[in-house]
C-alpha cells in the first residue's frame, strides 16, 4: 500500500489593503516529501486574474471583498488541494474636516467629513503636542493663539 504525501495548505497576506496596493501574498503550504506547483485565483471573475508564481504580487481593481483561493498541487503525483480566504480591499480615504474657532478656555468642535469613516483610524494634532484618535474630538486651549489641526486617516 502507498500512502501519497498530502500538502497543508495556507497563505498570508497584509492585515490592511487598501484600492490600489499591489498584495503580496505568502504562501506557507507544506509538504513532507515532493515538491509542489501552485495556482492562485483571486476571485475577481476575470478569467486572466490568476497566478502560477509561489508568492504572487496582485492589485485588485476596486475595493471589496474577494475570495482568494490557493491551489496547490503535489508532485509529481498531481494530487490537489485548496484554501480559499476572503480578502477585503478598503476604499482609499477622503480626508477632511471643517471646524468653529473658539475663544480661550471654550472647545473648539471639528466635524470629521472623512469618507468612509468605518475602518479608518484618525489621527488628530492640535498644534500644540496634543493628540486623539476620535472621530469627531472637541479640544479646549489655554492659551489664545493660532494653531494649526492636522488630521491623518
Amino acid at each position: 500500500m502507498l500512502i501519497y504525501p498530502s500538502i497543508d495548505v495556507d497563505f498570508g497576506f497584509p492585515s490592511k489593503i487598501c484600492d490600489g496596493d499591489a498584495v503580496l501574498f505568502s504562501n506557507k503550504c507544506k509538504v513532507l516529501s515532493g515538491s509542489m506547483e501552485f495556482n492562485w485565483n483571486f476571485g475577481t471573475g476575470v478569467a486572466a486574474d490568476t497566478s502560477a508564481a509561489p508568492e504572487p504580487v496582485f492589485q485588485f481593481s476596486g475595493k471589496g471583498t474577494y475570495s482568494v483561493t490557493l491551489t496547490a498541487k503535489t508532485m509529481p503525483y498531481g494530487f490537489t488541494f485548496s484554501k480559499t480566504i476572503s480578502v477585503t480591499v478598503n476604499a482609499i480615504p477622503t480626508v477632511g474636516f471643517s471646524k468653529a474657532n473658539a475663544c480661550q478656555g471654550k472647545s473648539l468642535t471639528v466635524t470629521n467629513t472623512t469618507t468612509p469613516t468605518t475602518g479608518t483610524v484618525m489621527n488628530w494634532n492640535f498644534g500644540d503636542n496634543t493628540t486623539s484618535t476620535l472621530t469627531n474630538p472637541t479640544k479646549k486651549y489655554s492659551t489664545p493663539g493660532t494653531y494649526i489641526v492636522t488630521l491623518l486617516s
